[in-house]
């Protein structure tokens, strides 16, 4: 019986999913359990193992069956099962075509999973060999089928700005009040504006959190103080979902909100199962369990499920390829700063949320430095370290 581990690494994190048989995340380096076989006969988990790109699951079975066997045929020790489906992305440097009905045949679908998951393990199965999945959809697997209001979802951090006068007062409600939830309002002096593409700076000595004077209706009142500087910035920061699409459905095909265009007709989705794949929150264990869950309840059963043991290597996420627009951002973040490095870090936000994440749904915001001698560069590694250790948590397996 082959031994079963699974890990998922995303976004400068790792949720370790140990699952049933060990903690390791390797089953080829330094583990007495694996056979290793000789230089002449080497065995399964030691052998080169073909990636398995399948654009999506209207593919023939019989096909997926006799890739397997030729693969072995040629010497592979295992298969890694991958539901691509890049032609109907959000990224618009791709092809955006969508040729087939993706409310029947999109990733993690009845189908994807009876005609190419489980024709692929069984495949595997006869002709000894093991195989590991993509954890999801798309461009690196970050994305499952979810409910689009699941609290778990990718998360980000929006900014607003309002300049005052120096000497100045403001008295009304904070810019972009109703986007979400407040995460922090701040103040700071600029005492020098940016040129072209540099940073405005802000005084450090002047910058200050005033969230807990913003009432229930998101009114505040403030009073600026005369100070040499070209004025002060009001800045609020909400926390809102990307509700960033892995593999877009029938309906955002249906509705034009996406560049992807239909080659023949789609479907109206019998559930969200069959309406494309959305990005889980990858810094917190909820995040995660939605991917876990769907593996769980909807993929791991059945043909899988019965010969997962034997011939299951690992689920793993391929590449980090989904970006927030504004800031890698979750909930718990600002408690987890706070513990790292002993100060708060929203009235730093100003420096801190800089857009021009990713190369997809990057967008300008204003830039602001500080007067320190790094510019402020120190509280934006404590951030970026933030964001690396935020996330270190062992996940029950569930089959």
């Amino acid at each position: 019986m082959a031994r079963s581990s699974y890990a998922l690494a995303a976004a400068a994190v790792l949720f370790v999913l140990p699952f049933c048989h060990g903690r390791g995340t390797n089953d080829q380096v330094n583990n007495p359990n694996i056979p290793y076989g000789s230089f002449n006969n080497p065995s399964t988990y030691v052998r080169p193992k073909w990636r398995y790109w399948i654009p999506d699951a209207s593919v023939d079975p019989a096909g997926v069956a006799n890739d397997v066997a030729e693969a072995a045929a040629q010497g592979a020790g295992g298969m890694e099962l991958f539901g691509y489906y890049l032609y109907g992305g959000t990224n618009p440097a791709y092809p955006a075509y969508v040729p087939t009905d993706w409310a029947v045949y999109g990733w993690g679908t009845d189908v994807w999973k009876t005609n190419i998951q489980d024709t692929a393990v069984q495949a595997v199965n006869a002709n000894n060999m093991i195989i590991d999945f993509a954890l999801g959809v798309g461009f690196g697997g970050a994305g499952v089928p979810s409910q689009y209001d699941d609290v778990n979802l990718e998360r980000d951090i929006q900014p607003f700005y309002v300049n005052v006068p120096v000497g100045g007062s403001f008295n009304g409600t904070l810019p972009g009040w109703g986007t979400g939830p407040l995460i922090s309002a701040s103040t700071g002096l600029v005492i020098s504006g940016g040129v072209g593409n540099a940073a405005s700076v802000l005084s450090t000595s002047s910058l200050t959190e005033v969230t807990h004077q913003v009432n229930a209706q998101g009114q505040i009142s403030l009073s600026f103080p005369n100070a040499t500087g070209t004025h002060y910035i009001l800045a609020a920061f909400y926390l809102i979902f990307t509700h960033q699409r892995e593999q877009v459905g029938p309906l955002d095909i249906n509705s034009n909100t996406f560049p992807a265009k239909a080659g023949v007709p789609q479907s109206q989705p019998a559930s969200f199962r069959n309406n494309g794949s959305n990005v889980w929150d990858h810094f917190t264990v909820g995040g995660a369990q939605v991917a876990i869950n769907y593996w769980n309840k909807y993929l791991f059963t059945g043909t899988t499920g019965k010969l997962l043991k034997k011939v299951g290597n690992y689920v793993w996420e391929d590449s980090i390829e989904f970006f927030p627009r504004y800031a890698w951002w979750t909930t718990e973040l600002p408690k987890v700063f706070q513990q790292e490095h002993g100060y708060s870090i929203n009235k730093y936000l100003p420096i801190i949320v800089r857009g021009r994440v990713g190369f997809v749904n990057s967008v300008t915001v204003p830039l602001y430095s500080t007067d320190q001698a790094d510019a402020g560069l120190s509280h934006l590694e404590d951030y970026r370290q933030t964001v690396l250790h935020i996330v270190q948590y062992p996940i029950q397996c569930g089959y």
